[in-house]
């Protein structure tokens, strides 16, 4: 019996399939990232949504395709975009003016001048990645694009033939 449990558990082992992960981000795709993920305490904005400036706070993740607006609450908004490589870049909003995301961010700091009322939202770019996963024989299982940070999640069953070891 002994023999058999251990004969199981190292042959569920060799059968763990193999996470590979494309090292460059590919450019994202707003329909891909139809999973829900929820960072704590943070807000994800997805599916094309609008959202107030104002509204929005650190840690919260806005994908490509949001728009974001700026009300009447303040006077401006101020937006630094921080991309993966290269120069950051800036959008200056007056009040009802928008401007909609072509990539997927996460906001890593939101402050308000109480003196000019002006917004400031510095966004951090983040990568999206392909993960493939493989059963033990090389066969791919499932392609999947999920966002820097997020956990992929295979829920299928690999397979591994009987092997004198295993």
């Amino acid at each position: 019996m002994k023999d058999s449990h251990s004969r199981a558990v190292r042959r569920i082992i060799a059968a763990a399939l193999v996470l590979t992960m494309v090292s460059a981000p590919m450019s994202p795709v707003a329909d891909m990232l139809n999973f829900g993920t929820k960072t704590v305490n943070a807000v994800v904005y997805q599916d094309n949504a609008t959202v107030n400036a104002s509204s929005i706070q650190v840690d919260d993740i806005l994908t490509a395709g949001t728009t974001i607006y700026s009300d009447t609450a303040v006077t401006t908004t101020d937006i630094t975009y921080q991309p993966l490589e290269g120069a950051d870049t800036y959008d200056y909003l007056s009040a009802g003016q928008s401007v909609t995301l072509q990539k997927n961010y996460k906001v890593t700091s939101r402050s308000v001048n109480d003196d000019t009322n002006m917004l400031t939202l510095v966004l951090k770019e983040m990568g999206v990645y392909t993960v493939t996963w493989l059963n033990e024989d090389g066969t791919e299982l499932k392609t999947e694009s999920v966002l820097e940070g997020t956990v992929p999640t295979y829920d299928g069953t690999p397979t591994k033939a009987d092997t004198d070891e295993y």
